[in-house]
């Protein structure tokens, strides 16, 4: 009988506890504070969701994703979703080296190109001729003006080794400033070793071409870079003459 007498006794201790713990106002405000943590908590894993939903609809609408043949004229062209380009690798001289271009040739092949650009420049190369690369002066104030010179001079001076430099199509207002003289480069230069390119603004978009002289003409300043990767096509010949429409 007294162990069961002890072991009553034990029992009413622990409810007599349970219920003092329950009316310490210390235990009931770690309760709301748990609580309050707790929807804290949740609050933040919904706003870093919603955070992440709406990034990834910002990201889907600045770097779309088209619909292109990643085959091209037996060339293979990689999408980068970072950057938003094309990789493709090419071959001179038995070198591969990997290129980046802004945009897809299925995106520029209907874009109107006179014919014999790449048989002309070829032959000037053979000649260990000149690459030249004016650009008009209005055209030169705008960033995708380099980007589009870059563009050209990357094939034109690193693959296919053509000494290439650049200048402007008619003098600049002060030619002179800083004691430097700018070069001018125009389609007067072009001759059988001399291959120039001239950088035009205009109403649509078209390359124009006689006699080791060719002429780009951009609607936009953003289709000067659409129409330098369109001119790198055509030398390299992943856009031969007869599908340009």
């Amino acid at each position: 009988m007294t162990n069961e007498k002890k072991q009553m006794e034990r029992e009413i201790t622990n409810e007599q506890n349970k219920d003092s713990e329950k009316k310490n106002p210390k235990n009931q405000k770690h309760l709301v504070v748990s609580k309050k943590k707790f929807i804290i908590a949740t609050s933040i894993i919904v706003i870093v969701i919603a955070i992440l939903v709406l990034a990834l609809i910002f990201w889907k609408n600045i770097f779309p994703q088209k619909e292109f043949s990643h085959i091209y004229n037996n060339y293979t062209f990689n999408h980068l979703n970072l950057s938003n380009t094309w990789l493709t690798n090419l071959t001179w001289m038995n070198i591969k080296i990997t290129y980046e271009f802004y945009y897809h040739p299925q995106q520029l092949d209907k874009i109107p190109v006179d014919k014999n650009i790449r048989t002309d420049f070829i032959a000037v190369r053979n000649s260990g001729g000149n690459f030249y690369i004016g650009f008009d002066p209005v055209l030169s104030t705008l960033g995708t003006t380099a980007i589009a010179g870059t563009e050209v001079s990357k094939v034109t001076g690193k693959y296919f080794g053509v000494p290439t430099k650049s200048g402007f199509t008619t003098p600049l207002t002060d030619t002179t400033q800083d004691n430097f003289t700018y070069p001018i480069v125009n389609c007067e230069m072009a001759n059988s070793t001399v291959f120039v390119l001239e950088f035009l603004p205009s109403d649509t978009n078209k390359i124009v071409y006689n006699a080791n002289c060719a002429v780009i003409y951009a609607a936009t300043p953003n289709d000067t870079i659409r129409m330098a990767d369109l001119f790198d096509y055509k030398l390299i010949n992943i856009i031969p003459d007869k599908q340009t429409k």
